[in-house]
């Protein structure tokens, strides 16, 4: 009968502190065979290597340092079918994905741009209203009248239910408070707003996090499938559910005109959600279990 016995193998996994240094080294064994002038192909790759791009520079230097005219060539791999009409897809592919991020970018710096030239006009307009101000800082009289007038404003600013005054400035005070409690209930709705897409912000990052934890499971089992059974990760019910709700908050936030116009109804809309299905709590739940259902799918190929 056959004995069979269970083993670990650890594979070594040299580091390199300084990549720049030790291709430097390598590359010495070769200084003899170079001549000045000569033009000198390197290959480089496509993947599976790491510090690549670090590696190709080191070497391109090198060389010039030594009179040589080294230029790059594309290593064939087995992109694009493994032909040189295959591989001019993938680059025309990369490419539009590079000119895509790059327009994405442009565009999210002119935005920064514009809100900053924003920015400076309204501080601008500050500097030159306190500018004004301080003429008034250098008389009693006038600087009585500059607090007098900072305290109406403050009340003004902050009045939010009627008081008693003359029939004729009962309208203007009137709209004046339906304007304060808009305003306070807008800012709100900023508040929450901002704060939902902090947290749904964290929780992309979270997800990527946990992506590429199983995508690092699964190139480990493709490199041992011979030894690994198949990587299969079973989802809780508790988590499932979680994200079951996305739908439902798409639904109830798509007037995005509408929750801009009325802010008390964003309130109304997104605070339950926040309070009961977003909660740390429940955010915390779902990653932990994530994790178990990790954890749980390598426990009997990973010792």
């Amino acid at each position: 009968m056959l004995t069979i016995a269970k083993v670990r193998r650890r594979f070594p996994r040299p580091r390199i502190d300084d990549v720049r240094v030790a291709v430097a080294e390598q590359m010495e064994a070769m200084r003899e065979r170079i001549r000045p002038g000569e033009s000198i192909a390197i290959t480089v790759g496509s993947r599976g290597i790491a510090n690549l791009a670090t590696i190709a520079h080191t070497m391109v230097e090198q060389l010039k340092g030594w009179g040589a005219a080294p230029f790059i060539i594309p290593a064939m791999g087995s992109h694009g079918g493994g032909t040189a009409e295959g591989q001019l897809e993938v680059l025309a592919q990369d490419l539009k994905q590079v000119r895509e991020e790059w327009q994405a970018r442009q565009q999210e710096f002119q935005t920064q741009q514009e809100a900053l030239q924003g920015q400076w006009r309204e501080l601008g307009l500050k500097v030159a209203e306190l500018k004004g101000e301080l003429a008034y800082l250098d008389d009693d009289a006038q600087r009585e009248v500059l607090a007098m007038k900072r305290a109406i404003h403050y009340v003004l600013d902050n009045l939010k239910e009627p008081v008693p005054c003359p029939g004729d400035l009962r309208p203007g005070l009137e709209a004046m408070i339906e304007l304060n409690i808009k305003t306070d209930a807008y800012q709100e709705g900023l508040g929450t707003v901002g704060g939902l897409i902090a947290l749904l912000d964290s929780m992309g990052k979270g997800m990527d996090s946990f992506q590429e934890s199983v995508g690092g499971l699964i190139g480990e089992q493709r490199m041992h499938s011979e030894f690994l059974p198949r990587l299969q990760v079973r989802l809780p019910d508790s988590v499932i559910a979680f994200h079951n709700q996305w739908d439902g908050l798409r639904a109830r936030m798509h007037d995005d005109a509408r929750l801009c116009a009325h802010p008390t109804e964003f309130l109304e809309a997104a605070r339950p959600v926040i309070e009961r299905d977003l909660s740390d709590e429940a955010i915390n739940n779902m990653f932990n279990r994530l994790g178990q259902a990790l954890t749980e799918a390598t426990k009997k190929w990973r010792g």
